[in-house]
């Protein structure tokens, strides 16, 4: 949670943070509850994804942070009817991860709301393990460096240990 909030520092007590993803699942216990919580800040959390409820409850609560998640999330999202009507001038993060987002889907969102999609890297067993910082160049296909505190390795994909170097392809 301290690593999440490092990549993408919040207000204080300041933000309405909104979300559908389950908290079963680590995108949704860490950034769309336990983040949140740390940071003092109030949470909608809507019982399942329907794009039109979720702009429409984003407008009414007037969110600052959109936990969001995969590419699915935001395509079902601009694909509302309401999301051209809907007051979202509140919006100031949005965040995804879980999927690698196309450049129409981050233009079609920026044209939507005024907002880009910081996109983060991580799993279950470790997560963040890197994430696009808030007012960082965005780049398409990556997802920023580890936070503090983190190492990460790329290995050799034939023999799963071998430590390759800066610029090479292989596994995280």
């Amino acid at each position: 949670v301290r690593a999440m909030c490092a990549v993408w520092p919040t207000g204080m007590g300041a933000d309405v943070w909104i979300g559908a993803a389950p908290v079963f699942h680590i995108w949704g216990i860490v950034v769309g509850s336990l983040a949140p919580v740390y940071r003092q800040g109030c949470i909608v959390s809507m019982r399942r994804f329907v794009p039109d409820l979720m702009v429409e409850t984003m407008a009414r609560h007037k969110a600052t942070i959109l936990t969001g998640g995969p590419a699915a999330f935001y395509n079902g999202l601009l694909n509302a009817p309401n999301i051209g009507s809907a007051d979202l001038s509140s919006l100031r993060l949005c965040l995804g991860g879980g999927s690698p987002f196309a450049l129409e889907t981050m233009q079609r969102w920026k044209a939507a709301t005024g907002n880009d999609i910081y996109e983060a890297y991580g799993m279950t067993e470790a997560a963040p393990l890197g994430g696009i910082r808030l007012g960082s160049e965005l780049k398409l296909g990556t997802v920023g460096p580890p936070p503090f505190e983190t190492e990460v390795q790329v290995v050799d994909l034939e023999d799963g240990t071998t430590v390759l170097g800066r610029g090479e392809s292989g596994e995280i």
